[in-house]
């Protein structure tokens, strides 16, 4: 076998697992739920009930700014005036 070609299976098997992993994380599988918002923690952060389960879910892609930095308490009331007691899908 030439370098050639055991370079490009080992780049075949090394993308292939590579895949495999990806493909079986918990996050890639997880499976969708409802939860209904009991309170915010802070302006990116939820405290979600899902059936008798309490969970802190951290909203992807958004980077609020903490409740003691500038404009902080703004993000937070404005997140409660938009999710407190709703039943949200993740």
């Amino acid at each position: 076998m030439n370098v050639t070609l055991k370079l490009q299976y080992t780049c075949f098997i090394a993308i292939g697992l590579i895949a495999l992993c990806i493909c079986s994380s918990p996050a890639f599988c997880a499976k969708p739920y409802a939860a209904t918002v009991l309170r915010v923690v802070d302006g990116d952060t939820l405290e979600v009930q899902r059936g008798q389960e309490i969970e802190h879910v951290r909203l992807f892609g958004i980077d609020a700014p903490e409740k003691n930095q500038d404009f902080g308490p703004e993000m937070q009331v404005r997140l409660i005036s938009e999710t407190i007691s709703q039943t949200l899908n993740f």
